[in-house]
């Protein structure tokens, strides 16, 4: 039986939501501490638990259908958190399994119309179910930066690459073109990595979030979700 008390958070992602890291350390992990830890006096019987639901290599269209389908038909949570990677890109209108940056920009028309619809029919859906959705957009490190993934960097035969927005740019365009509340987790990267003397965002061998990576998310989502109060609507 549902804890009636529960304001249960579902956070959609792929590999980068959870990969290589315990709970307390894990970016939904860390949501969930952090909403629970800053409840304010009179909200102690709220209790905020955050389940990770994780789809490896999936386009974000599958994502967004197991959302407003599963999600949403069962009644199995008051808030989705819907993370649109870089990677979540591969695979959509116009863009093959492993697709290149260039190739992303190149084919933006068609994979923007494809991710708007996508989100905006999500949101509606899950609206009905009485379900608030918000979506959180990261980068690939070589987005950010080339030392951000140095080794894969160093054994490509591509040799190192100049960090680019655009996907970025177009990829937060689109999601705001959906009508749907969102966090700009290129922003919150890109700040990071022009910090003196930050750490490292992401793992120089493994592409995932580093430790550090996965705090700096974690902590800038919990902020947005503590200023925007979804659980008051």
């Amino acid at each position: 039986m549902a804890d009636p008390h529960a304001y249960r958070i579902a956070f959609i992602g792929n590999s980068f939501l959870w990969s290589y890291d315990r709970w307390s350390t894990s970016i939904p992990g860390i949501v969930e501490h952090r909403l629970k830890q800053n409840a304010k006096p009179g909200a102690q019987d709220r209790k905020f638990v955050v389940t990770p639901y994780i789809f490896p290599g999936s386009p974000i269209v599958a994502m967004a259908g197991y959302a407003n389908v599963v999600l949403g038909e069962t009644h199995a949570a008051d808030l989705v958190v819907l993370n649109v990677a870089t990677s979540n890109l591969f695979g959509m209108s116009g863009l093959s399994a492993s697709a290149t940056s260039e190739q992303i920009i190149a084919a933006e028309p068609s994979w923007t119309k494809q991710l708007t619809e996508s989100l905006r029919e999500a949101d509606a859906a899950l609206r009905k179910d009485g379900i608030t959705l918000v979506v959180v957009t990261t980068p690939l490190p070589e987005n950010i930066s080339p030392a951000e993934s140095l080794w894969n960097r160093l054994q490509s035969v591509d040799g190192q690459t100049t960090a680019s927005f655009q996907i970025g740019d177009s990829m937060n365009r689109a999601v705001k073109q959906s009508g749907v509340a969102f966090l700009d987790g290129w922003s919150v990267f890109e700040a990071e990595s022009r910090s003196p003397q930050h750490s490292a965002l992401f793992g120089t061998q493994d592409i995932h979030f580093s430790p550090h990576g996965r705090a700096v998310l974690a902590n800038a989502l919990a902020a947005y979700l503590e200023q925007t109060k979804p659980w008051r609507k």
